[in-house]
């Protein structure tokens, strides 16, 4: 058996084993792919995925989100002067977008 050997920090001493062998198995692993050679026939190549299509309840989330995301902008402009209003911070991003309205201060 060889000599315990401890990490710096740990006060555990444990044996260093010399590996013998190489699991089974290694050298396939470390081979790589297996790529058919250059040249062969179409029918020797697998078939190419057919990719599910989408089903109906992923495009109704989709189309729920883009409306949300439109829906939001748009009060955010609609609403301009009451968002300044509320949240005083949000005037310098409406001035830096030209969306300042003649009753609200520009922030200097």
């Amino acid at each position: 058996m060889a000599e315990p050997v401890a990490a710096a920090d740990s006060p555990h001493a444990w044996p260093l084993v010399a590996v013998a062998e190489p699991p089974p198995g290694l050298d396939r692993l470390l081979a790589g792919p297996r790529w058919p050679p250059r040249g062969s026939r179409a029918e020797e190549a697998p078939a190419a995925e057919v990719r599910p299509r989408a089903s109906a309840a992923t495009w109704l989330g989709w189309v729920g989100t883009i409306i949300l995301v439109v829906l939001l902008v748009w009060c955010g402009y609609a609403f301009r002067a009451e968002v300044m209003h509320v949240w005083p911070a949000s005037a310098r991003l409406y001035a830096l977008l030209g969306m300042v309205t003649a009753s609200t201060p520009v922030p200097q």
